[in-house]
């Protein structure tokens, strides 16, 4: 992770993100959330996919309006932006933002964007950000039934591409930066698509990074960033391990592997 091409500033902002989904995950978890699975569930299908989450509007727009206040300390330079969001805001238009993104879909917020004429990409990200403490007290609460489910390229709970793994405790765990469900993988198997060949298997490595590796699959082209953090004192968060090691997912995909879409 030495060589990583992300700031410490932007690791700091992202570290604060972070802490206030840490305190909205604890106050979900605290007052429940209403989610009612299907059963039996369809293992081909991550669980969000097959589950009623009935995202509590009021709190999704709380949590909506409490970041955008936190992202104008951060990113002033959006603060025009920002504040067209605050006052345009209502928990009648979020409340179908949630469910959109438990299906990756993001037109109606693009179509909004254009109308509030803020950049594209803003909406979809304060939404997102926004929704992963939902994710992340779905996935500690239903730990059971989503251990059951096909973890073949995607994550079991949200449906997050797989694209990161960490070594620990002599086992290779795969963890979904979105969500942060953790499952455990053979070492010696393609995670897109279940490959066992050797000769299909390489292992990228890259100078001057010793605890980092990356794993293609030339039967497939997808690719895994796979982290040694068995020496590490303190663990950074999925997100912020995938944001710093963003590098290598461009060396995979300049050698033309990727992750499922």
């Amino acid at each position: 992770m030495s060589t990583s091409v992300v700031s410490e500033a932007y690791l700091e902002y992202q570290q604060k993100i972070i802490e206030h989904q840490k305190l909205w995950e604890a106050r979900l978890s605290a007052e429940g959330l209403p989610v009612r699975s299907k059963d039996p569930l369809q293992p081909e299908l991550p669980f969000v996919y097959q589950a009623a989450i009935d995202v509590n509007p009021t709190l999704y727009h709380q949590n909506i309006m409490e970041l955008l206040v936190l992202l104008q300390e951060l990113q002033p330079e959006l603060q025009d932006q920002l504040q067209k969001m605050i006052d345009q805001t209502t928990m009648e238009i979020t409340a179908t933002w949630a469910q959109e993104l438990l299906f990756f879909q993001e037109s109606t917020m693009e179509n909004l964007a254009n109308d509030w004429q803020v950049d594209p990409w803003i909406i979809p990200y304060v939404a997102e950000q926004a929704l992963r403490p939902v994710l992340r007290v779905v996935s500690t609460s239903f730990d059971e039934e989503i251990s059951g489910l096909d973890k073949q390229g995607i994550c079991p709970c949200c449906g997050e591409p797989v694209r990161l793994a960490v070594l620990e405790k002599g086992k290779k765990m795969l963890n979904c930066p979105r969500c942060y469900t953790s499952w455990q993988e053979n070492r010696l198997v393609c995670s897109h698509c279940g490959c066992e060949d050797e000769k299909e298997l390489r292992y990228l490595s890259v100078e001057g990074e010793e605890k980092a590796q990356i794993h293609v699959c030339n039967q497939c082209h997808g690719y895994l960033k796979v982290l040694d953090i068995r020496n590490m004192l303190d663990k950074p968060a999925s997100e912020l391990l995938d944001i710093q090691t963003i590098h290598l997912d461009y060396i995979a995909q300049e050698k033309g592997y990727g992750v499922k879409a």
